[in-house]
Formats: structure tokens, sequence, C-alpha cells
């Protein structure tokens, strides 16, 4: 018989009964109407009466078998039956003993033998007016043995579950020629029904099998539409998120959403599970309590058809996981007394920073000095806590991204990260030294610990951390051959400039502390009768000897140091206090860093006010240049506040050009002592002059040369038409006391 889907139904047009192929095409639907189904798949069909008033036969194609031949009949009735029958089955035998009953009903033929395949022989389930049957197998053909002579006809149905021989059902009849050739589709339809019935309960089987496993496995599983709202979720997704069942069906998966993850990655999931692949990777999600918890996931795309499909989400809560590895990495790189990097996790954080950044880097090792003695004067447990609060205090003065690690017994190491250039390791000298600097209170009492350090410079001194921590340890060695509290480089050339700026730190701090800063004066003269103009105050440094230390000694340091404010005050009274004293203008000289803080603007009107003459602020072209606009906004906040000009301070090194001259909103400007001096012989440096002296004339701004030492230079400086003049052949800097002396009485 051709492979043909047909239905029965009543007069009411309700199914009764589907044979296998229209069951695969649209699921059991017995009991609904049949144009439902037909409305939908718009295929063309014809109907055949069974009776005239009972049922009808509806076909999906044109031809119709005999409805009216009554073995025909009888296999429509048995197929509706037997349908049901294995709807209300739960087992392989219960669909064996149904299906007999129903054919010993239907056939009027209680002689039946069902049996399945059981090893090598064939095992009775149910028997139905049969006494004494031995079933056997003889190789692969089934033979019902019986009395002789008792049973007359006999047909075999043997039944396959999955290509295999899973059974027989065998009919008994004591009358001859009661089956016959017609019968065999009547038996083939009665085989692949009960066959069908066989497969498709083992596929609940398994599909119930596959659903309890997944319920009660311990991973994660969710299965979620295309859009990502959750359609199901097992008992371990409730238990690790800490919702109900009804609190995220149908919600979104962002139900979880921990908002620790960016953009670009949910871009990179979608993305790849819209093109039907498989996305996997670490989840951060949020529980109903708010905790995070993590999931090593992947994500699968399932396609049901070609317009549907559902993502599968299989994972594993590695949270604990997680925890125990930070735990054992903290175990294993960290030293458990400080909380800081012990060796073994200091050179991994500095390798791993080294070969990402490549920057300028210094390595220091820090050694407590006598720690041995130190634990068998106050006991051990006091130098516990001595490494505990040599830490603290190594914490609190190093910036987070710097790495500091314990390496060694008594030993601490820091690498000082993204140093703007290898001088700045000698500001941070001065730190390691306030480390030890002040006592430490250990049970009640004060004890002074000393140190030894040693530096070396990436990439200057080693690029291979070994190398340069071998480096930084030589350094150290050498810092303990020369006693207590010594720091040494491994570059000599920078170990020579570290002693110089810690001289300068030794000096300026002494200057604070004894009140050693003294401004001296140096007049500039008005250039077409040399009268006295006004004066620039310079800092020096006077201490109880009369040593006199120039600015080239300490001014770097101070003006990188936390002492500039306070000097910047103190200076802006002295000048305030002279400028109203001698009655004339005295300029003063704001570092490139004080030029970038917002307080030098209330520093100023703090002392403006009540001036009598100008105050003139000097600010190098340099600090101005660096950032013009920046530099101009300052400017004209400056223009507001009363008895201040601005002066352009060494004018024409290198970093101008004549177009900054209209941009600088500044009253003088000084041309740099290097073009006084080459006035004379240099004609270029002297046409130089003449440009600026011209174009600020036309400008309205007054020009300064600074640095005049012959009078070659000044007389051509004169003729030039500069306004001011000023250098070493008409005044050195003087102190207050001799400018009283020579300038003043003639004012």
């Amino acid at each position: 018989m051709e492979k043909k889907s047909f239905f029965i139904i009543d007069k009411e047009l309700n199914i009764l009964y589907l044979n296998r192929y229209a069951r695969n095409i649209y699921g059991n639907k017995t009991g609904e109407k049949c144009f439902r189904l037909l409305r939908k798949e718009n295929k063309p069909c014809s109907i055949c009466p069974v009776t005239s008033q009972e049922n009808l036969v509806l076909f999906e194609k044109e031809k119709c078998i005999n409805a009216l031949n009554c073995k025909e009949k009888t296999l429509y009735k048995i197929l509706r039956n037997l349908n049901e029958a294995a709807a209300l089955s739960i087992s392989e035998e219960d669909v064996l003993k149904k299906f007999c009953s129903v054919l010993s009903e239907e056939l009027g033929n209680p002689y039946i033998l069902v049996a399945i395949k059981d090893g090598k022989a064939i095992k009775p389930i149910e028997c139905g007016g049969i006494e004494n049957i031995e079933p056997v197998i003889t190789e692969d053909i089934e033979i019902i043995h019986q009395p002789e002579g008792r049973y007359r006809s006999v047909a075999c149905i043997p039944v396959y579950k999955k290509d295999r021989l899973f059974g027989i059902i065998n009919l008994f009849s004591e009358k001859t020629e009661i089956f016959d050739t017609k019968d065999i589709y009547l038996f083939r339809e009665i085989k692949k029904d009960i066959e069908a019935s066989l497969n498709n309960l083992e596929s609940i089987k398994e599909s119930i099998v596959l659903k309890e496993a997944i319920e009660k496995s311990n991973e994660w599983v969710i299965i979620t539409d295309k859009e990502g709202k959750i359609i199901y979720a097992n008992k371990t997704v409730l238990e690790i998120s800490g919702y109900t069942k009804e609190e995220i069906l149908y919600r979104n998966l962002r139900v979880f959403k921990s908002g620790m993850h960016s953009k670009e990655f949910y871009k990179e999931l979608w993305e790849t599970i819209l093109a039907g692949k498989e996305f996997e990777g670490t989840f951060i999600n949020r529980r109903k309590d708010g905790n995070l918890f993590y999931l090593k996931q992947k994500i699968i795309p399932v396609k049901i058809d070609e317009k549907n499909f559902r993502f599968l989400a299989i994972g594993k809560d590695i949270t604990e996981e997680l925890r125990l590895a930070k735990e054992n990495e903290y175990l294993r790189f960290y030293d458990q007394l400080t909380g800081l990097l012990n060796f073994e996790g200091f050179v991994k954080n500095i390798s791993a920073y080294i070969e990402k950044s490549k920057r300028t880097s210094a390595l220091i090792i820090i050694d407590i000095s006598d720690f041995t003695y130190l634990n068998k004067v106050y006991g051990i447990e006091a130098g516990r806590i001595i490494l505990k609060s040599v830490a603290k205090r190594i914490k609190n003065r190093f910036r987070k991204r710097d790495i500091l690690g314990k390496t060694g017994s008594d030993e601490f190491a820091i690498l000082l990260t993204d140093l703007k250039n290898k001088e700045d390791v000698f500001i941070i000298e001065n730190k390691i030294r306030d480390i030890f600097e002040k006592n430490f209170n250990i049970k009640g009492k004060e004890i002074k610990i000393h140190f030894n350090a040693g530096i070396s410079i990436y990439p200057d001194d080693a690029e291979d951390i070994h190398k340069l921590y071998e480096n930084a340890s030589l350094s150290l060695n050498n810092a303990k051959k020369e006693g207590a509290d010594t720091v040494r480089f491994f570059n000599k050339d920078i170990e020579e400039k570290a002693k110089n700026i810690l001289n300068s730190k030794i000096l300026v701090e002494k200057a604070f502390r004894h009140n050693c800063f003294k401004l001296y004066y140096q007049p500039y003269f008005d250039a077409k009768d040399l009268s006295v103009a006004g004066f620039e105050s310079l800092a020096r440094i006077v201490d109880k000897k009369g040593n006199i230390y120039l600015p080239s000694y300490f001014i770097d340091y101070l003006e990188n140091s936390p002492y500039i404010e306070q000097f910047t005050e103190w200076a802006f009274d002295q000048v305030s206090r002279k400028i109203n004293r001698w009655g004339v203008p005295v300029s003063i000289n704001i570092s490139g860093k004080l030029f970038k803080n917002t307080k030098l603007i209330n520093m100023i009107h703090k002392h403006s006010n009540r001036l009598k003459k100008f105050l003139i602020l000097e600010i190098t072209e340099r600090v101005f240049i660096e950032d013009i606009n920046r530099g101009n906004n300052l400017l004209k906040k400056l223009k507001f506040i009363p008895n201040l000009k601005i002066s352009i301070d060494d004018f024409g090194t290198g970093y101008s050009a004549f177009s900054y001259i209209k941009d600088m909103d500044a009253d003088i400007i000084k041309i740099d002592i290097s073009f006084t001096k080459a006035v004379v012989k240099d004609k270029k440096s002297r046409a130089i002059v003449e440009g600026i002296i011209h174009i600020t004339k036309s400008l309205g701004i007054k020009t300064v040369a600074e640095g005049v030492e012959t009078k070659e230079q000044m007389e051509i400086l004169r003729k030039m038409g500069v306004d001011y003049l000023q250098g070493f052949y008409l005044s050195k800097p003087v102190d207050e006391k001799e400018v009283e002396q020579k300038f003043i009485k003639h004012l």
C-alpha cells in the first residue's frame, strides 16, 4: 500500500483515529476537528464514506480505498482502538497487552499469543485461549510449537523496534483458511501502528529519563527562546540564583545580570550564538540577594525548524573554586604577616608589569639594619610588630599602582611604576627616609629603626627582572658597607644626582627651621638715564656661618617639594613690605608648579590691595609656552588684580616664536641673557633683539635686557631702544641693607 496519511472521523468531523503517517505530520490530534488541521496545511483531500450513517474516512490524496469492504471497515475500527490503547500505555509490555486485548475483541478470535524476544527464546507475555504453547526460535525464523491438530490456521505478525526484532503477535484459529492474502494489508497496518507506538514510547521514556537527569543534575541548565526569555530552568539554577521558578520563567536572562561585563562582551556573545555557533566563557552573575556568583557556562544554539530555535545554557558554578584559587594564590604569593607580596609574588607581578608597560621604573630594596639584634633584645613578637609597622608605613607612603613586597625575613622591595623620568626617584627616596624617620612604638617603648636601601632603574640598569633585582641587591650591599640609613644607586651618575638632591633637601629643611632664607635684590635701570626703575627679588640661603647658597643649590628641589607654597607665601610677604617701604616696583619669580596652582591668585590678592607700587610677577617663557591657552587664561585673570604687572622671563630661549608675543597678555618681556651677550658680535642675534624690541613697542609692551655685563653691550641695547637694563655691569644682586645704602637714598 502507498504511504498515505488518513483520519477516521465521525459525522461531527471529530477525529477518531490517525494512522502513523498522519501522526507524524500532525501529532496525536484525536478529538479535535479535522478541518482545523486541513485549513492550516492547505492540502487536497478526499472523503470516502464507511457507512451511510456512521463514520467518514479522510484522506490527504485523491485516491480512496474501498471503504465499504467489511475487513477494511474492521481495520479502521481496530486502528482507532489501537491508537487509543497506545495513548494509555506506559511500557512496551503494556502496549502489547492492550493491543492483544483489542485484536482479540475486534477480530472475534480469542486465540492470540503475544510474545517478546528474550535472548534465544520467545517469552510469552499475554495468552488468550491457549494452553501449553512453547514458543521457540530457529535461527531467524520464529516458530510457535503447538499440540498437533488443534489449531488449523495461524498468522504471525513480527514486531520490530528500532530495526531489531522485538516480539511476535500470533493469531490462531481452529478453522481452516480463516486468513487470506487480503488480510496482509490489515496485518501490515496493525504492525506499523504497533511499531510506531513502541518507538514513540521509547522516545517518551528517553525524554522522561533525560528530563529527570537534567532536573536533578548539579549543572546549571537553562533553555531560552530566541529573545533570551527563560522557558526552562532546572533546580540547580534555582538553588544557585536564589529565585523561585515562578520568579524567573518567561523573564529575560538579564534577571541575573551583574553589571560586571562590558558591552563588548555581550556583543560578542550575541553575534556568536545568532550565527549558530557555541559561546563559552566565565559569567559573573548576581543572585536574588545581590551577591555575585561565577559560572563557567556554554551557550548552545538549538535549531527547532527553519524559523525557530532555542538557546541551551549549560554551566557550572565556579564561585567556590575561584575563592579557593584566590586563597591558594594568596598563600603562594603573599606574606602572611604583612599582607604584602612575598618574593615569588613580587617577581611575578613586576615581570608582568614590565612586560606590559615598558615604562621607566625604579626597583628599591630596603633592609632593616640589625634586625636579628632587635629580635634578641626586644623579643620575637616585638620583631613581628616592627615588620608589620614598616609594611603599614610603606603602604601609606606609596601609590596604589606601585608594587610592594616583603621579599625576605627583614627585607622589603618596592617597584615605583610609571616614572616620568628617572630623576623622580630622588623625591621618592625622601619617602623611604620618612618611613624610618619617626621612632616605632613597640609595646610602649620608642625604638629607633635604621635601614639601608639599594636602587636600580629600569630599563637603564637592566631590562631583565632578575638582573634588575640583582643590581638593586648589589647597591644594597654597598649601602650596608657605608653604614646605617644609607641609600645607594646602581648607576653612579644617578647616585651623584641623588646626593645633590638629598643635600638640597637637608639645606631647605634647615633653612625653614632656622629662618635662613633671605631675599637679595638686583636693580634694573631705565635705559635713557640709568635711573633705578625697580628691583628683582632673588632667593638665597644664608646659614649661621654666613655661607651664601645660590638658587642653583636648592631651587630644583624647592620647586618640587611640599615647601614651595610656604616659601612663596613668605616671599610675597617680604616683597610687599619692600615695595611699600622703598616706593618702587619689585618683581618676584613664580615657579612652573605654582603657576599651575589655583591657589596663586588668592596668594597675590592677599598682598596686592595694600601696595603703593606695582608687584611684578615674573613667569618664565618655557612655563607659559607649555600650555598657551591655560597660560593666557590665567594671565587674563591676573590682569584684574590691582597693583600687579606680568613679566615674561627668559624670552627667546628657543621655545618662543614672534607670533606668541601678540598672544601674551604681558606688560614686560625680559630678553634672555644669551641674546644680550651675543649682540656685540652676532648679527643674527642683534637682528632678533631688534625685532623683539620693535614688535613689543608697537604692542605697548616694555622690554628688559638682562645679563648686561659690558659697556659695549649696554650702549648697543640703548641704541636699539630697549626700555630697561639689568646686569652685573650696572649692579650685582645685593641684600636689603645694601639696597638702602646704595639706591634708596638717591630716590
